[in-house]
């Protein structure tokens, strides 16, 4: 069909009459398009709101997986100052506690005074103020039997690694008087420094020791002093104080007296040095001196000090021993002990000495032979029955109750140390005889106040007066003191059933509130196995932004080694030391290890072969360290260590193979022939029968192997334990090896560099934080101490 359309001049249509077409005007037509773009549009838009919602919920889902991880690396509290630790600002430190008579047991209370506990009455009373404590300084005291007297110790001059000089003053309970004790026949203006002072027995009379000499004061009033010997004489004769060999190697106390429980007699050691030889180094502080009669216009030199050093195979100190009966004060009587007749014609030690029981007619003495493979014990008998368990200390034989109270390790936990009591062997049950822990796992025994030893694996225990005595009732009561790895707390419990008395001091609540504003690691202890069936003792102190959550981390790593026969590092004990600084501030992963020769493990691989099985061991622990633990950082790890450890160090990098980055030795050994005799023979013997040993343990052979700008020397010219020529010997190996390395050296400090602490640890902070790319500035606490964004 066609259809004929035609249009007029005004824009309207027409059609044949047979047909019709309905047309709009180009008014409508226009506006019916702009519907249909409109419609087109809505769907356009709907589509962009939903892509961009899309968008809005992947960013959204972005950010909280950013955030989520960024939580991560925040912790809570600020990073740790070199100066807290120093200062020891974070760590409970508390006098000594002693038990005065079986009743009476003296310990420092919380607010610093000096309380005593009656454990008749259970109460507790003020003995001394802390004004008091504070006012003079004390650090040590002694309370005389009758508790009238307690005799201070301050002013403490260190002067080897374990004797030292100070200042004693006794103080009046009653009148509240101070008496400072000096030589009453002195010509000094300056008060008398003492070596030792103690009330003997359980009297009021004062033993003291200066210069050498054994002097003793009947009563504090009294006017006169009694010289018991004359022959003291500085670097030659020691009276009633160990030598330097003696204080260093073979006695743990710092005295060399022993005194009867009635206080009429007592035994003294006496130790000759003339033969020994010497030792010589400068002393920078007293100014320069003019050098003698060959001395020519401006030539001053340094005064020099000197100390009787042994060496191994050359002359030892003699000791003898002696009991003194003062009994009579106008009669003095004098006795030599003399050793046994096994011991004619050879070389000995004298290990220990004391009194049997309550008695003043017989004492128990042992000698130790100069190659310390046997011993010799008299007038006592040993215990038999003993478990094969590592002893720490053995407090109380109650002999009423027929036990024995003892420290020790816990089976596969070297690291922690707990309460034990065993039936002796004389008990009529003979079927107990298997040791009882009480505070492992806080158990059944103390249960009942296991809220109050929360965190608790290291303890320590007081039992029975300082004479070792139980009553005639037996032991009635025990102070349980924890040691960690929580802070410190001590309380008092029965013996029967070791139910909780009474809470003697508790430093949580102080020192609590402190550590929560800090960012300190968090500590992991653990074993692996080494060869030969041991297992080393490995603790991990994880910095404050480590998370398990982030896997793809890596942290630098810092070793801190020992390794000396019989030491520990890995302890449950709490403690805030320079690893703990290190891991807080520097964000390092912070290592101490326990291997074969280490307290807890076998010594015997070690006998003759110093420098062999701890460095491997050291080594293997690490490579297996980095090898299962994907935060630690293989390319950046440091090892370091302190006067064993330093040679340990040293022994490490010469022996490595690209295991550690760098490391640093403080105070090492080098050359075992220029170590003391007594430590070094006890391992490796007498240099004529074991001089192969010898070269293979000499550091300075290893040397050459060290790499250069790997290795950072520390070392104090008054090094009395590692003499400075240990230093000086290895850095002169190193030196011949064309090998570039850091060495600093402090005039005047000894072993432990005590004046100058913290410039030794900065430099070390420093060292590590070139060589391991620690970069500390990215961890310097915030504004916000609460919480700190790590970089």
């Amino acid at each position: 069909m066609h259809t004929n359309v035609s249009a007029d001049r005004g824009g309207s249509w027409r059609l044949p009459p047979d047909e019709t077409l309905q047309v709009q005007d180009s008014k409508q037509k226009e506006d019916q398009d702009i519907d249909l773009d409109e419609g087109h549009n809505w769907r356009s838009i709907i589509f962009s709101l939903l892509v961009i919602s899309f968008v809005i919920a992947g960013i959204i889902t972005a950010i909280y997986l950013l955030g989520y991880v960024d939580e991560l690396l925040y912790w809570s509290g600020r990073r740790m100052i070199l100066d807290e630790y120093l200062q020891g600002e974070l760590t409970p430190t508390r006098l000594q506690p002693s038990w005065v008579t079986p009743q009476k047991y003296v310990f420092q209370a919380d607010d610093g005074g000096l309380a005593i506990l009656d454990t008749t009455t259970n109460l507790i009373n003020i003995l001394v103020t802390n004004h008091t404590l504070r006012q003079l300084n004390v650090r040590g005291y002694q309370c005389s039997h009758d508790l009238k007297y307690v005799l201070f110790k301050h002013n403490v001059k260190k002067t080897f690694q374990k004797s030292f000089t100070a200042f004693y003053t006794i103080y009046d309970v009653e009148n509240d008087h101070h008496m400072p004790v000096k030589l009453k026949d002195s010509l000094k203006v300056q008060r008398t420094r003492l070596q030792y002072a103690a009330w003997l027995g359980n009297t009021t009379t004062l033993i003291f020791v200066a210069d050498n000499d054994i002097f003793v004061r009947q009563s504090p009033s009294t006017e006169e002093d009694i010289r018991i010997t004359t022959s003291g004489c500085e670097n030659n004769i020691y009276n009633g104080v160990p030598d330097w060999l003696y204080q260093e190697e073979i006695f743990t106390i710092p005295e060399a007296i022993w005194s009867s429980a009635d206080g009429t007699h007592f035994m003294f050691a006496l130790f000759n040095d003339t033969q020994v030889g010497m030792m010589t180094y400068p002393w920078l502080s007293s100014g320069a001196l003019f050098a003698g009669s060959g001395y020519s216009a401006g030539s001053y030199f340094p005064e020099t000090k000197n100390v009787r050093y042994p060496t191994p195979g050359t002359v030892n100190p003699e000791v003898q021993l002696w009991v003194v009966d003062i009994s009579n004060f106008g009669a003095i009587e004098h006795v030599e002990l003399r050793p046994p007749k096994s011991l004619n014609g050879q070389d000995y030690y004298l290990t220990s000495a004391g009194w049997v029981s309550d008695s003043n007619l017989q004492v128990s003495v042992v000698y130790m032979g100069r190659s310390q493979n046997y011993s010799v014990i008299t007038t006592c008998s040993k215990l038999q029955n003993w478990n094969c368990i590592e002893v720490i200390k053995i407090l109380c034989w109650d002999t009423i109750n027929h036990l024995v109270y003892y420290l020790a390790t816990q089976d596969k936990k070297p690291g922690q140390r707990h309460l034990y009591t065993v039936k002796d062997p004389i008990h009529d049950d003979t079927r107990k005889t298997e040791p009882q822990c009480i505070t492992c796992d806080l158990g059944e025994a103390l249960w009942s106040s296991r809220y109050y030893y929360i965190n608790c694996s290291h303890f320590d225990a007081f039992i029975t007066p300082s004479l070792g005595v139980a009553t005639s009732y037996g032991i009635e009561f025990y102070i349980l003191e924890c040691q960690g790895p929580g802070l410190p707390v001590s309380g008092v419990h029965m013996h029967k059933t070791h139910s909780l008395v009474k809470i003697l001091y508790d430093t949580r609540p102080f020192y609590t509130e402190k550590l929560q504003k800090l960012a300190l690691p968090i500590q992991r202890s653990f074993e692996i196995p080494l060869p030969h069936g041991s297992r080393a003792q490995v603790q991990l102190l994880l910095p404050p932004s480590w998370r398990e959550e982030l896997r793809d981390a890596a942290f630098p790593v810092v070793v801190e080694v020992n390794g000396r026969p019989g030491s520990m590092s890995v302890s449950e004990k709490f403690r805030i030391d320079w690893g703990t600084y290190m891991s807080s501030r520097n964000d390092v992963i912070y290592v101490r290890l326990d291997v074969r020769g280490a307290k807890g493990q076998s010594k015997k691989s070690l006998y003759r072969h110093l420098g062999g099985v701890e460095v491997v061991d050291q080594i293997s622990v690490l490579r297996y360290l980095l090898d299962t633990i994907s935060f630690l950082d293989e390319t950046r790890v440091g090892i370091w260590g302190w006067g064993y450890g330093g040679y340990v160090t040293s022994m490490v990098l010469g022996t490595q193979q690209d295991v550690f980055k760098c490391g640093i030795s403080v105070s090492p050994i080098a050359d075992w022939l220029y170590y003391n005799s007594a430590f070094t023979e006890r391992v490796l013997g007498l240099p004529a029968e074991n001089y192969k040993g010898y070269v293979e343990a000499d550091a300075t052979q290893r040397a050459r192997l060290i790499k250069s700008n790997s290795f950072f020397l520390i070392h104090g010219l008054a090094d009395s334990t590692a003499p400075y020529v240990h230093g000086v010997q290895l850095a002169k190996s190193l030196t011949d090896a064309n090998i570039l390395y850091r060495y600093q050296t402090y005039a005047d400090e000894g072993h432990d560099l005590n004046g100058v602490l913290e410039h030794v640890y900065s430099s070390m902070e420093h060292y590590f934080a070139e060589c391991l790319s620690l970069d500390p500035d990215d961890t310097k606490p915030d504004v916000d101490q609460n919480m700190v964004p790590a970089e």
